[in-house]
């Protein structure tokens, strides 16, 4: 297994010039990429795109709750840690809804765990923009962690019907990260002929 280094030549009599040289710099790139030095390195230590959602989902016309934000992936046990991070980063838009007052709701999951629950309710519109954010960390133990769910409307849309932004946070969660845990983000209207398009997502490890 790979590591940075503090020292390479820690009995070094002949080349300690060069061992000093490098121990600085591996301990310099450890600073750099936010890595312990002298700690095996794991590929989940670098922050990077685990999943891409590129193809547009809708739900459309239904009052069941679907996975159509987010599908559910698997969180490789060992990535949170005791405190890794995991964002999600989605663009979406309400292309219809039908009356005022009409309510959407998304939901965070992660395990068995529903992390966070919000919603946001619109006036009448069309192609109403929409970003949602989700963070899920470990918080000092790996069956220990933290999560925010967090809403943005475009201002200027005629649909806001709480305001431009919405967050709602979660301490509590206490799942073991050290095994696989499905990850989602689902939504849900609560009247039918409403029309919600998710058309980007990223999600990334830091």
């Amino acid at each position: 297994m790979a590591q940075l280094k503090t020292a390479r030549m820690s009995d070094a009599t002949v080349g300690n010039t060069i061992d000093n040289h490098m121990g600085d710099l591996e301990t310099g790139l450890g600073v750099i990429l936010g890595l312990p030095t002298n700690t095996d390195i794991l590929v989940s230590n670098f922050r990077r795109a685990i999943h891409r959602l590129t193809s547009a989902a809708t739900i459309i016309n239904t009052t069941a709750e679907s996975d159509a934000p987010m599908p559910a992936i698997t969180v490789v046990g060992g990535t949170l840690g005791t405190d890794g991070i995991i964002k999600i980063d989605m663009f979406a838009r309400v292309t219809t809804a039908a009356a005022a007052g009409t309510t959407i709701t998304f939901r965070l999951k992660y395990g068995a765990t529903t992390v966070c629950t919000i919603s946001v309710s619109f006036l009448t519109v069309t192609n109403s923009p929409l970003r949602i954010q989700a963070h899920l960390g470990g918080r000092g133990a790996t069956n220990a962690q933290w999560g925010f769910l967090k809403l943005e409307i475009d201002e200027q849309a005629s649909a806001i019907g709480i305001g431009a932004q919405r967050m709602i946070h979660a301490l509590g969660i206490s799942e073991d990260s050290t095994l696989d845990k499905n990850l989602s983000i689902t939504g849900q209207w609560d009247t039918n002929d409403d029309t919600f398009e998710r058309i980007y997502a990223i999600v990334e490890r830091t």
